[in-house]
């Protein structure tokens, strides 16, 4: 896993359980919030290969906010 990857698979895993942080949240010095918006953004738009989808949706990236 990359960088924010890994920072989003901590997140969930020992924080919060999901991955719905607003766009403001930072975790362990990363805007995590931004990121995530940002790959919801690239999912929308259709420019994410498969194997990235597969790579996000394990760390636990949802692509809706509930």
């Amino acid at each position: 896993m990359e960088g924010l990857c890994v920072c989003v698979h901590e997140y969930v895993e020992e924080i919060h359980g999901h991955c719905n942080a607003p766009n403001h949240t930072t975790f362990q010095g990363e805007n995590l919030g931004y990121w995530v918006a940002s790959r919801r953004k690239d999912y929308s738009k259709g420019i994410l290969s498969k194997n990235r989808i597969k790579a996000l949706e394990e760390i636990g990236i949802e692509w809706s906010r509930m």
